[in-house]
């Protein structure tokens, strides 16, 4: 489709934009119109292609002579894919919801709808938070995210201003949108208008190729606490993974991209400075939300033979990229989350055993996905029986509970009670952030680049952006991850290394 818009880029001035307004005809406030000159280009390309998304728009206004496509959708049987473009969560612990009788909200509960997005109650030890959550499949055009950033501004105002008027919490059926049976409060601090300040994570799906780009852009631009770029610089990976692949003269673009983000998830996970962390996903500033076993099948065939023939060469050259040693644990702090009335826990998985246990498997002629042994789908794969104590031992695997006497950490036991087994599982689960490493499995997006397939793109959270303003951070996020996506393919594409479907 944008082949032959190619050159369009070349044939007009860069634009001005005197008096921007949004689809809906409302107008711009002043800080949004202060966009980076990629912003305006896209406002320009939306009034003469407004069917275009977003790596479309980047890729006209941005590229010369380079073409990413669209973010396609293939619903076919059998085909994993899944259409989630850029989102954002905004999760604030100070807020409060409970139902009417006063009892916390399960998590994911839908309070407030809104076009773009909806307010959903968060876990937050034995209470509910509050988080605005873009609805799947998320924003697709420019002008589409800033109403969503509008409307998420003027629902926090709303919340603001009832807050204020009510000493008994705001009844969520009081505001636009609102679902009937809850009361939302606002932090315990004695402040004339409370207060929001979010934890922001946003989603997006990135092509394994991609992954270097990004994580060095969001390093560079200081938009996230990434580890440090010479760990996952497309050279040192290349160079690591040498005595993998001899036979060859460079690994593929996208192996080189898996590479790079299990050993940056490696180096994060040892959390320099830190004894303890809340839960599992605190340990990872990215954390893929497809599963890194199912990113493993989508190398080439021919790779993936090479790296179940030369799995500890594989092993020792992550090793060796993230200074990791084989027999430490993956995750090297604690976890402790206060105010849950659950221990101290220590998760014992080496990251030998972790980076083994990913790589595919031969069955037969068939070629299978590893597990991920930090994820309970990955304790659970291939249990001999579905008993409670069969689970409960699964997931207790490589678990150490701090002893509240001696300090120590101790395998966890399992009990023989029906109800303290079915207590212990419910905590294991919650332990290991159930849904959250690899929850999508091999669930991912796609990046159609050029005459070329579309490019599978395994969806990456963002979770642990520098402390400053959501408001000001999403654009610069947006573009970040747009600009990685082209910059990386575009690099591709001039070494001719942009592969052919290989699924």
């Amino acid at each position: 489709m944008i082949g032959k818009f190619a050159d369009k880029r070349r044939q007009r001035s860069r634009p001005e934009i005197s008096s921007p307004v949004s689809k809906f005809g409302r107008k711009l406030a002043p800080e949004e119109v202060n966009r980076k000159d990629a912003w305006h280009r896209q406002s320009s390309l939306l009034q003469e292609f407004p069917a275009l998304t977003p790596v479309e728009l980047w890729a006209l206004g941005e590229m010369n002579a380079v073409h990413p496509l669209d973010r396609s959708v293939n619903d076919a049987p059998g085909n994993a894919t899944l259409h989630r473009n850029v989102g954002i969560e905004l999760e604030e612990q100070n807020w409060r919801v409970t139902d009417n009788r006063g009892a916390p909200v399960p998590k994911g509960v839908v309070l407030v709808r809104r076009s773009h997005f909806e307010l959903q109650a968060e876990a937050s030890g034995m209470d509910s938070a509050l988080e605005l959550v873009t609805i799947a499949p998320g924003v697709s055009r420019a002008d589409e995210w800033l109403d969503m950033k509008q409307e998420m501004i003027q629902l926090i105002e709303e919340l603001k201003y009832a807050a204020r008027k009510s000493k008994h919490g705001v009844k969520t059926e009081q505001l636009a949108g609102g679902v009937s049976g809850y009361r939302i409060f606002p932090p315990p601090f004695r402040e004339k208008t409370p207060s929001w300040n979010p934890f922001l994570q946003v989603t997006a799906g990135i092509p394994l190729a991609s992954i270097p780009h990004l994580l060095r852009s969001l390093h560079c631009g200081q938009l996230a606490t990434v580890a440090q770029p010479a760990i996952y610089a497309d050279d040192k990976v290349v160079e690591a993974l040498f005595p993998v692949f001899k036979s060859v003269d460079r690994p593929s673009e996208e192996l080189v991209g898996l590479a790079a983000l299990l050993a940056a998830m490696l180096t994060e996970s040892a959390a320099h400075g830190r004894t303890t962390i809340p839960f599992l996903k605190g340990a990872f500033s990215v954390m893929p939300r497809t599963s890194v076993p199912h990113m493993f099948m989508l190398l080439p065939a021919a790779e993936r033979n090479q790296l179940l023939d030369n799995a500890a060469a594989w092993v020792e050259a992550l090793l060796h990229l993230s200074g990791r040693k084989s027999d430490e644990p993956v995750v090297r702090p604690a976890l402790h989350e206060p105010g849950t009335g659950m221990p101290t826990i220590r998760l014992t998985t080496t990251c030998e055993n972790w980076l083994h246990a990913m790589l595919p498997k031969k069955t037969g002629r068939e070629t299978v996905p590893g597990v991920d042994l930090l994820t309970v789908e990955g304790k659970l794969h291939s249990l001999p029986d579905q008993h409670p104590s069969t689970i409960a031992s699964a997931l207790a695997r490589d678990v150490a509970v701090q002893s509240a006497t001696t300090k120590d950490f101790l395998p966890a036991c399992i009990p023989s009670d029906t109800r303290e087994l079915a207590l212990l599982i419910s905590q294991l689960r919650e332990l290991h952030c159930a849904g959250s490493l690899g929850g999508l499995g091999a669930l991912h997006d796609t990046v159609k680049y050029a005459a070329a397939e579309p490019l599978p793109a395994p969806v990456l959270e963002i979770r642990r952006p520098f402390e400053k303003s959501w408001t000001q951070y999403t654009e610069r996020f947006l573009d970040r991850i747009y600009s990685a996506i082209g910059d990386s393919l575009a690099a591709a594409a001039s070494r001719g290394t942009i592969p052919p479907s290989q699924r």
